[in-house]
């Protein structure tokens, strides 16, 4: 992402395409909660009363956005800085949706590394962050102290 790109304000909406699998809900809100828990935004599901600031949804190979998914294995998802805010998942992918043995792509580190990207972040040389370019099969990422760190520099704590 060239530049410093930032959202203006910290409280953002979500919604999500249709045909999101509603069992990958709870996964995408537990990587909100998490975000919002070591910086200073917000996140609520907008419920289609406006347009949301992220909109969330799997796609599969050319998806009309100039990032064309490549089929397993490949590109998991993608994401758009601030204030794009699409957020996108390659529905190809053996994605689990499971916390304590995973069994494919674990989904909640992939969706959590994504919306460092809606917030403006890039990636890391750090192997152990979320923001650092890669996952393997079957690998759970939590948020590391860089990637916490990285947040509150692009947007400093209120107090």
């Amino acid at each position: 992402m060239e530049g410093r790109p930032r959202w203006p304000y910290t409280r953002l909406s979500y919604s999500y395409t249709k045909g999101f699998p509603e069992r990958a809900k709870p996964f995408m809100e537990a990587a909100f909660r998490q975000r919002a828990n070591v910086s200073v935004f917000t996140f609520y599901e907008n419920l289609g009363f406006l347009k949301s600031d992220i909109v969330i949804g799997f796609f599969k190979g050319d998806h009309g956005d100039g990032a064309a998914f490549d089929g397993q294995m490949g590109k998991l998802a993608h994401a758009f800085a601030p204030e794009d805010g699409r957020l996108h998942f390659d529905a190809d992918e053996k994605w689990s949706l499971k916390n304590t043995y995973v069994d494919g792509i674990h989904f909640e580190s992939v969706a959590m590394h994504q919306l460092g990207h809606i917030l403006g972040l890039g990636h890391t040389t750090e192997i152990k962050a979320l923001m650092y370019p890669g996952i393997s099969m079957g690998e759970i990422k939590k948020l590391h102290v860089d990637d916490i760190y990285g947040i509150s520099v692009l947007y400093p704590p209120l107090f």
